[in-house]
């Protein structure tokens, strides 16, 4: 329904799984008309716990203290989606719709689109119904996700408001839940 153009310019993934390849290549590129895909090899699959490993390593030492600099609205739920369960939060096809009223029009709205098994972010309307807004301060909903903040928490005290049906809203903080990794990274002092 959706497309990631727009969120990430094609020139700065393009060349990547071209460096990545080794004698036994870690990246399968996997050519399509429009945009392709990338899925792991077995040596990726390998390897990716010691990239993982790095990850957890650094992300203590550089940490962001959200500064305007720091926040994307679109890169924030890009790397949401990857981790959005298809079908949590309903048996049907289920429209979010994502406001971050500090921003400026253009990086304003976002929708995802969620059914039994895919998750899509939309950087245009869709064109069907919302079934929950979410109203959210970036910095909140970005601190949400890295772990630093709970979304209940930004709940109760308003910079994260829900609406819509009260079956969908109750599902939503533990279905956006926290990155698995990074969440559980604390700050270095």
């Amino acid at each position: 329904m959706c497309s990631p153009r727009g969120l990430i310019g094609k020139s700065s993934y393009s060349g990547v799984p071209h460096t990545c390849k080794c004698r036994s290549e870690a990246v399968d590129n996997h050519p399509a008309p429009g945009d392709g895909s990338y899925s792991l090899t077995d040596a990726g699959c390998e390897l990716f716990p010691l990239i993982q490993a790095l990850g957890e390593w650094g992300q203590p030492w550089v940490r962001s203290d959200y500064g305007p600099d720091d926040l994307d609205p679109g890169l924030l739920l890009w790397d949401v989606r990857r981790y959005l369960a298809p079908g949590a939060l309903s048996d049907r096809r289920v429209v979010v719709q994502f406001s971050f009223p500090s921003m400026p029009a253009k990086r304003r709205y976002f929708w995802v689109v969620v059914d039994s098994s895919d998750v899509d972010v939309c950087l245009t309307d869709p064109g069907v119904e919302v079934d929950v807004a979410i109203e959210a301060e970036l910095r909140a909903l970005t601190q949400v996700w890295m772990g630093d903040a709970r979304f209940v928490d930004a709940l109760a005290d308003g910079r994260i408001t829900l609406r819509g049906m009260t079956e969908l809203t109750r599902r939503i903080p533990g279905w956006f839940g926290q990155h698995p990794i990074l969440a559980s990274v604390g700050r270095r002092r």
